[in-house]
């Protein structure tokens, strides 16, 4: 008698697919490792130095809101401030480099505040490239889309999204 080929399944069959879910897996399996090691390293190492810059940052921004209130307007630097809103402009901890960027935007009557742990952006342009990691805080909170300046870098107003949110400020990388 002959035997029927029926729909039994052979340990090679059960080896065949387990290689094929292997194969198919891997390049998502070694996405995941290395997404999870850049996320906790974000985690671990620098957003706790990040938040720590963006609340060195609170006397600033309290000294503006209190001198709008008193004059109206924002200052055109944060040097307008000193001595009568702060003892000196406050200079923030590591990771932010060469100090806070002030941009006042006097068309919205708002202000910006920014910097930045990667390159030294201070006194070269209003705003950061777009490519720029930075920590920035907008009073109007209006955060992903960034007016332009006479002299900014950006030709027009280009929409980003924060990479994280931080309390009331923004990082972008």
């Amino acid at each position: 008698m002959s035997e029927e080929r029926g729909s039994r399944v052979t340990p090679c069959t059960i080896l065949a697919i387990i290689v094929l879910l292997l194969l198919m897996g891997a390049p998502f399996l070694s996405w995941w490792l290395i997404t999870s090691r850049d996320w906790r390293e974000w985690r671990v190492e620098k957003l706790p130095q990040i938040e720590a810059a963006a609340r060195s940052a609170q006397p600033i921004i309290d000294a503006l809101k209190a001198y709008r209130a008193e004059h109206g307007q924002y200052p055109q630097t944060l040097e307008e401030l000193v001595p009568e809103y702060l003892d000196a402009v406050p200079t923030p901890p590591p990771p932010i480099r060469e100090g806070w960027v002030y941009v006042p935007l006097e068309e919205r009557e708002e202000f910006m505040l920014w910097g930045s742990p990667g390159q030294n952006y201070s006194g070269v342009m209003p705003m950061p490239p777009s490519n720029a990691e930075f920590l920035t805080y907008e009073s109007d909170g209006t955060y992903g889309l960034h007016p332009l300046n006479a002299g900014a870098e950006w030709a027009t107003a280009q929409e980003y999204e924060p990479w994280q949110r931080i309390g009331d400020w923004a990082y972008y990388r």
